[in-house]
Protein backbone atom coordinates (compact mmCIF):
# COMPACT_ATOMS: atom_id res chain seq x y z
CA UNK A 1 0.00 0.00 0.00
CA UNK A 2 3.07 2.34 0.20
CA UNK A 3 3.09 2.87 -3.58
CA UNK A 4 -0.50 3.21 -3.90
CA UNK A 5 -1.21 6.69 -5.55
CA UNK A 6 -5.14 6.18 -5.25
CA UNK A 7 -7.36 3.83 -3.24
CA UNK A 8 -11.16 3.90 -4.54
CA UNK A 9 -10.36 6.32 -6.97
CA UNK A 10 -9.35 8.84 -4.80
CA UNK A 11 -5.82 10.34 -4.60
CA UNK A 12 -3.79 9.90 -1.50
CA UNK A 13 -1.46 12.44 -0.63
CA UNK A 14 1.76 11.39 0.85
CA UNK A 15 3.53 11.33 3.90
CA UNK A 16 5.97 13.74 2.41
CA UNK A 17 3.29 16.15 1.81
CA UNK A 18 2.33 16.44 5.70
CA UNK A 19 4.68 18.95 7.85
CA UNK A 20 4.83 19.94 11.52
CA UNK A 21 3.63 23.55 11.90
CA UNK A 22 3.12 23.65 15.14
CA UNK A 23 6.43 24.65 18.00
CA UNK A 24 9.34 22.62 18.24
CA UNK A 25 9.48 19.56 20.21
CA UNK A 26 13.18 19.60 21.84
CA UNK A 27 12.41 16.10 23.56
CA UNK A 28 12.30 14.58 20.39
CA UNK A 29 13.99 16.82 17.94
CA UNK A 30 10.90 17.77 16.25
CA UNK A 31 11.04 21.25 14.17
CA UNK A 32 9.10 23.23 12.98
CA UNK A 33 8.04 21.97 9.40
CA UNK A 34 9.57 18.59 9.42
CA UNK A 35 7.94 16.63 7.35
CA UNK A 36 5.57 13.44 9.28
CA UNK A 37 7.91 10.78 7.57
CA UNK A 38 11.03 12.94 9.63
CA UNK A 39 8.81 13.09 12.67
CA UNK A 40 7.76 9.39 12.89
CA UNK A 41 11.47 8.71 12.44
CA UNK A 42 12.30 10.91 14.98
CA UNK A 43 9.35 9.28 17.64
CA UNK A 44 10.63 5.62 16.71
CA UNK A 45 14.45 6.61 17.45
CA UNK A 46 13.10 7.41 21.03
CA UNK A 47 10.93 5.15 20.96
CA UNK A 48 14.06 2.59 20.31
CA UNK A 49 15.99 4.43 23.02
CA UNK A 50 13.45 4.15 25.19
CA UNK A 51 13.16 0.23 25.19
CA UNK A 52 16.77 -0.50 25.33
CA UNK A 53 17.09 1.74 28.68
CA UNK A 54 13.87 -0.38 30.11
CA UNK A 55 15.50 -3.54 29.27
CA UNK A 56 18.75 -2.34 31.49
CA UNK A 57 16.92 -1.11 34.06
CA UNK A 58 14.91 -4.10 34.62
CA UNK A 59 18.55 -5.97 34.66
CA UNK A 60 19.42 -4.05 37.16
CA UNK A 61 16.99 -4.27 39.47
CA UNK A 62 16.93 -7.91 39.04
CA UNK A 63 20.68 -8.10 39.76
CA UNK A 64 19.66 -5.68 42.77
CA UNK A 65 17.22 -8.15 44.23
CA UNK A 66 19.45 -11.14 43.95
CA UNK A 67 21.97 -9.17 45.83
CA UNK A 68 19.81 -8.38 48.45
CA UNK A 69 18.33 -11.90 49.01
CA UNK A 70 22.05 -12.86 49.13
CA UNK A 71 22.52 -10.33 51.72
CA UNK A 72 19.87 -11.25 53.79
CA UNK A 73 20.97 -14.85 53.72
CA UNK A 74 24.02 -13.72 54.72
CA UNK A 75 22.81 -11.45 57.40
CA UNK A 76 20.22 -14.43 58.88
CA UNK A 77 23.67 -16.46 58.81
CA UNK A 78 25.58 -14.26 60.93
CA UNK A 79 22.69 -14.04 63.34
CA UNK A 80 22.58 -18.01 63.86
CA UNK A 81 26.08 -17.86 64.40
CA UNK A 82 26.05 -15.26 66.83
CA UNK A 83 23.64 -16.99 68.76
CA UNK A 84 25.46 -20.06 68.96
CA UNK A 85 28.64 -18.73 70.04
CA UNK A 86 27.15 -15.30 71.70
CA UNK A 87 23.78 -16.14 73.27
CA UNK A 88 22.24 -13.25 74.78
CA UNK A 89 19.76 -12.73 77.60
CA UNK A 90 17.57 -9.93 78.18
CA UNK A 91 16.53 -9.07 81.63
CA UNK A 92 13.51 -6.98 81.96
CA UNK A 93 13.28 -5.37 85.51
CA UNK A 94 10.12 -3.65 86.43
CA UNK A 95 9.97 -0.59 89.55
CA UNK A 96 6.83 -0.13 91.09
CA UNK A 97 6.22 3.82 91.95
CA UNK A 98 4.61 4.23 95.01
CA UNK A 99 2.38 7.47 95.31
CA UNK A 100 2.22 8.93 98.86
CA UNK A 101 -0.77 11.80 99.22
CA UNK A 102 -1.23 13.97 102.35
CA UNK A 103 -3.89 16.11 103.50
CA UNK A 104 -3.35 18.69 106.08
CA UNK A 105 -6.13 20.88 107.44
Amino acid sequence: MADCPQINNVTIIGTSAITYSSTPLPCSGVAVCDGLNTVLDKFNTIICTIQEDVTILTDSISTLTEDVMILTEDVDDIVARLNVCCPTTTTTTTILVTTTTTTTK
